[in-house]
């Protein structure tokens, strides 16, 4: 009895894959839309799948992509939401991972799936793409790997850049696919140095839709942008970017931008010189490292603002609801302070939340439909902060 609780990999999580799945089938023709390309296992067959990460629904393509259990590396703030958490823990049991973080605790328990028949899915970027760039992928990658010795399947999600942006969840008309584009056997990996093996993983996951030539049709193509772009690129103003239909505008100084169907940008207006959306990001990248910073000053802040404790399987807590404001020295919400110093990780979550730890506590933020949690992040990696100085959060380095 002992030995079945102590287990990761149970006969019932098969039960459930296979009774979900029709569930999961309509769910995707319906809300997700992606073509997905079934790989069947073999009976005692058990794999690594390493994927790009282009959607917040990317776990369901992974479900519907193999005849078997995938046990999905997912980070501990989504599986912190209350009863959805335990459901999803009884029924599919997914690895929790603390966001920005090396984890012992989860490599461990990869560890013990693969030992236990059990295949694993995960995301090395360890981050769902903004514009389009590739997250750092850490060598450690390449220890898991052989640490793990499994079969590696690198899988390709194609299109969710254009059908769900990280800035709108809303679907919109255009190819979504997803599928295994190579194998690697442990023989075959096994005679690879790590800088061999980790330029292959890098190389056969990265995808670019914007290089794709298709088309992707809505009529609100640029809608929530500002979850993206907080700074003008032509009058340098903050937070001043409005989105509307398939337009992003500075009401500071007029500048009006189109996102157009084959994920470029487009303005009539000739100061704005960008075409693609990783220029602008990486604009506002370099406008963040030449930030001059005063003493005192609030840099930004947002109203509306909910900020909760979360703890692994457990119902959020809310501590306040008040406004944000980020100085060079705390992180503001009412009454209650962080210091910078003490904040050791950040990320956004999805495209408008925000999660951070300070103090040994996790905590996620929420907002309105526009709020920008991206321009926090990069900042806090500018200030003098735990993440700048442990240098976890190494995907929004400056």
């Amino acid at each position: 009895m002992s030995k079945q609780k102590n287990q990761l990999v149970l006969k019932r999580h098969r039960f459930y894959s296979v009774l979900f799945r029709p569930i999961m089938a309509l769910f995707n023709l319906v809300a997700v839309g992606c073509k997905v390309k079934t790989t069947k296992l073999k009976k005692g067959e058990n794999v690594l799948v390493l994927s790009n990460h282009q959607t917040d629904l990317d776990p369901v393509i992974m479900y519907l992509s193999f005849n078997k259990p995938m046990y999905l590396v997912a980070t501990d703030t989504l599986l912190s939401n209350g009863g959805m958490s335990k459901f999803l823990r009884h029924t599919y049991s997914p690895l929790p991972k603390k966001k920005g973080m090396s984890d012992i605790q989860n490599v461990m328990d990869m560890i013990r799936v693969a030992k236990e028949g059990g295949s694993i899915a995960l995301f090395p970027e360890g981050n769902r793409t903004y514009a389009e760039f590739q997250f750092p992928i850490d060598v450690a990658t390449v220890k898991l790997i052989r640490k793990l010795k499994l079969p590696v399947l690198l899988y390709n999600i194609k299109g969710g850049n254009g059908v769900m942006p990280r800035f709108f969840f809303k679907r919109r008309k255009g190819k979504f696919t997803g599928e295994v584009v190579k194998r690697l056997e442990v023989d075959e990996y096994s005679k690879m140095s790590d800088d061999e093996l980790l330029a292959v993983v890098k190389d056969t996951i990265k995808v670019y839709d914007s290089e794709s030539g298709e088309l992707y049709k809505s009529k609100n193509r640029a809608m929530y942008m500002e979850n993206m772009f907080h700074v003008c690129p032509k009058c340098g103003s903050v937070s001043k970017l409005h989105s509307e239909g398939n337009y992003l505008t500075c009401s500071e100084c007029g500048l009006k931008v189109e996102y157009t169907e084959d994920l470029h940008l487009k303005s009539d207006d000739e100061s704005f010189k960008y075409t693609k959306l990783i220029e602008w990001y990486d604009m506002q990248k370099e406008w963040t490292r030449n930030y001059e910073l005063k003493p005192g000053e609030t840099i930004f802040e947002d109203e509306g603002v909910k900020l909760y404790q979360i703890e692994l399987y457990k119902k959020r807590r809310l501590v306040i609801e008040s406004k944000m404001a980020l100085t060079n020295e705390e992180l503001i919400f009412g009454h209650a302070h962080f210091k910078v110093s003490d904040i050791i990780v950040a990320s956004p979550i999805g495209g408008r939340r925000m999660s951070f730890t300070c103090n040994g506590k996790n905590y996620l933020i929420m907002s309105n439909k526009r709020f920008n949690p991206l321009k926090y992040i990069l900042m806090l990696n500018k200030l003098d902060s735990g993440i700048k100085r442990i240098g976890y959060d190494h995907n929004y380095s400056l």
